[in-house]
């Protein structure tokens, strides 16, 4: 039982530094973004590593930023697609999203 005592802590340690480490990795600028604009609603959701996508998903030469959530009224899982200087677009998190629903978990 001791082994297992032994076992267990550094594992719940290691797990709960991997589940900050990639929310701490996003870029300054996206954190910004959602401080700002989504932690009233939303939080980040690292069920997945790496648990945000960095790209120019709208063509115009800027990294932009899709970044796994949950909502913290209904727990319901999604993502942000923060694109630099245009705004942001929540897929599922309990927003619809055509045939993916409202929850992507």
């Amino acid at each position: 039982m001791k082994i297992c005592s032994l076992l267990f802590t550094p594992l719940l340690l290691l797990s709960a530094w991997a589940s900050t480490a990639d929310s701490d990795a996003i870029p300054g600028w996206a954190k910004e973004v959602f401080s700002q604009k989504l932690a009233a609603h939303y939080r980040y959701f690292n069920g997945l590593h790496p648990s945000y996508l960095e790209a120019d998903f709208d063509g115009d030469k800027k990294q932009d930023v899709a970044v796994l959530i949950r909502n913290k009224s209904s727990g319901k899982i999604g993502i942000a697609v923060v694109l630099r200087d245009k705004g942001i677009t929540i897929l599922g998190a309990g927003t619809p999203f055509g045939n993916g629903g409202d929850n992507f978990d």
